[in-house]
């Protein structure tokens, strides 16, 4: 169901749903966003990629216009 199909319903509803709605809404807005159960450890993927020297250098022409121009 797309956003515009569910603000069709809700705005067919009478006006007292239509606020308990918004409340309801505001309600689960409102609450924090879980927190991650663990907490992150930074580090843990090092060294399992490595850049290549030249990865700053200028691209050719071939890459940007194929082989055959």
């Amino acid at each position: 169901m797309t956003f515009e199909e569910l603000l069709g319903q809700a705005l067919d509803l009478p006006a007292d749903q239509q606020k308990k709605l918004i409340h309801e809404l505001v309600d689960v807005l409102a609450k924090p966003t879980p927190q991650l159960l663990k907490p992150r450890v930074f580090g843990l993927t090092k060294g399992t990629f490595t850049m290549s020297d030249d990865f700053d250098d200028e691209l050719s022409d071939e890459f940007w216009l194929g082989d055959d121009a």
